[in-house]
């Protein structure tokens, strides 16, 4: 629950070199995305245009000068929303899951059951012809039936050992049944703690209306509570923080991948706009492993930057203060590879010993090709946080 680093890293020029540098960079990065993306949110403004039941401007123009009719008659939007509606219950029913969790229908235990079952059925095999020469023996020799009866016996003993053998490899089948069965229930419980069908249904509103959807998953979902922890003196209430696994619908408005990538598997990183209010900074503040005195100095100071394009055209047509970018911060999230020297510096900076745990290939000299995969957060030239 404590934070496992500097809270507020050290005033020192040349540290703010190193983080302007950092931060430089990945600036850099996002303004070349939002530049390169702004046909396509063109293209997502007419979208909802259509589905609020709105003209473009050009159009409106033309009906005001001839003084002729502006209704609009919307069956995009209605149809929108039956769709959503259709598709959300389809894949999240209100009753029952629509996932499971079951052991491996060819896992190694399998394997190794069917081959002892061949084998017992060949050890009955040759118990039964043991037994039958044993009774069909004509000779009188007591030797020779000595050790028929020995065969015999050898060969009970034998389909014996092999029915242990399946009765335990049996239990072994049961108890990976009983761990996916509890596996399943843990996950149900952090799914449903973290609204993951509420999450998921907002997500598919996305795609109907702009013909995508963002789901991010999983990720650690921070929820601080209160707790009474035994003192010396008695009990006293501390403040925890429970940290689940969930998912979260991001706005596709604020999701930059990389436009050079082909698919997901190709992008380097992507990056997320989240605009924040100076009451939205200070409560961010509050998490754990957050720079608070970078955001002191942040929200000491006004929004810096340019409206993103097509901002402005969104706000006009939804009116959703989600979207209003005038008096906000816009914090970037970037989420992928990191040059490894740049990760060093910020473990250094702020004393992050659990950080060179966590990625041991940051001591000592770095391999070019080792890739490392990072969380940065930066805002107006300062590092917010970063995992």
């Amino acid at each position: 629950d404590q934070p496992q680093r500097l809270e507020s890293r050290p005033e020192d020029e040349d540290i703010n070199r190193v983080i302007a540098g950092i931060v430089s960079g990945l600036e850099d990065e996002a303004e070349r995305r939002v530049r390169l993306r702004a046909s396509t949110e063109t293209r997502m403004i007419e979208d909802l245009r259509l589905y609020h039941g709105q003209y473009d401007a050009k159009t409106l123009s033309v009906l005001t000068n001839n003084k002729m009719s502006q209704a609009f008659i919307n069956l995009t939007g209605p149809k929108t929303d039956a769709f959503a509606a259709k598709l959300s219950d389809l894949l999240f029913p209100t009753e029952g899951r629509n996932w499971g969790i079951k052991p491996s229908p060819v896992p190694e235990m399998d394997r190794e059951e069917d081959r002892t079952e061949t084998d017992l059925i060949r050890a009955q095999e040759m118990a039964q012809s043991a037994a039958e020469q044993y009774q069909d023996a004509e000779s009188d020799d007591p030797a020779e039936l000595q050790a028929l009866d020995m065969a015999r016996e050898q060969a009970v003993a034998q389909v014996d050992e092999i029915q242990a053998k399946i009765d335990a490899l049996a239990e072994l089948r049961a108890d990976a049944k009983r761990r996916a069965d509890l596996m399943q229930d843990e996950m149900d419980d952090q799914l449903k703690a973290t609204n993951y069908q509420a999450e998921c249904r907002d997500m598919i509103e996305d795609a109907v209306k702009l013909g995508t959807g963002i789901l991010f998953g999983p990720v650690l979902s921070e929820k601080q509570h209160l707790r009474w922890k035994q003192a010396d003196a008695g009990f006293q209430l501390v403040s925890a923080m429970d940290m689940r696994p969930g998912y979260k619908r991001r706005d596709p408005w604020g999701f930059f991948p990389d436009p050079d990538a082909r698919n997901a598997e190709e992008s380097e990183g992507f990056f997320y706009r989240h605009l924040l209010t100076k009451k939205e900074m200070r409560k961010l503040a509050r998490r754990p492993n957050v720079d608070k005195g970078a955001i002191r100095r942040i929200i000491q100071n006004d929004p810096e930057g340019t409206t993103p394009q097509g901002m402005a055209s969104l706000y006009s047509v939804t009116g959703d203060q989600n979207h209003q970018v005038n008096g906000k911060y816009q914090l970037w999230e970037y989420v992928g590879p990191i040059e490894a020297e740049k990760l060093q510096m910020l473990a250094d900076i702020y004393q992050d010993q659990a950080l060179y745990e966590d990625a041991p290939e940051l001591m000592g000299v770095v391999d070019p090709l080792t890739e490392i995969h990072a969380r940065v957060e930066f805002c107006q030239g300062e590092v917010v946080s970063f995992s």
